[in-house]
């Protein structure tokens, strides 16, 4: 009998001291949401969501990329190969299979007419591939072409953010 006594007491210690959850720490971020487990929803950009609030990753923009006097767009962009700016009408940065032009002419064969290219762009040393934006109105996304210099295909990715209304 005493053993028994013994082992509901231990068991009901167990079972407080399970329920006694840690004071949760105030997420205000969404690098602070991921960082405590949440969920993370794998979109673009990224959202993880924690006490019923959703917080979106901040993305940095190609603008946000150049670099000093170094325009992005049609006019040059930065490459990190020559540490310098390009004209990519005229310069190839290395590591690039494409020029802008040949990549643009690839874009152009996708799904996509040469009205609906917005003309910004960016170069993706990392994953070799180019993103052309285009002007297609979908709500809740942030189409680009893409083009994979190793396969040399061009891809349409709606980029979209959330729950999508059908």
């Amino acid at each position: 009998m005493k053993y028994i006594a013994i082992l509901l007491m231990l068991v009901s210690l167990l079972v407080i001291g399970c329920a006694i959850e840690e004071p949760m720490q105030p997420i205000s971020n969404f690098e602070e949401c991921a960082a405590a487990g949440n969920p993370v929803m794998e979109s673009y950009p990224r959202q993880c969501s924690a006490g019923g609030r959703t917080f979106v990753e901040e993305v940095k923009l190609a603008e946000e990329t150049c670099y000093d006097d170094c325009p992005c767009g049609l006019e040059g962009a930065w490459c990190d190969a020559r540490q310098k700016c390009l004209n990519l009408d005229e310069e190839q940065c290395p590591g690039s299979v494409y020029t802008y032009e040949q990549a643009r002419t690839i874009a152009l064969t996708g799904d996509v007419t040469e009205e609906q290219l917005t003309g910004d762009f960016v170069y993706n040393e990392n994953t070799q591939t180019w993103w052309f934006d285009v002007d297609i109105p979908k709500e809740g996304c942030n189409p680009a072409m893409v083009i994979y210099e190793k396969t040399g295909s061009a891809e349409l990715n709606w980029r979209c953010a959330g729950l999508i209304p059908e």
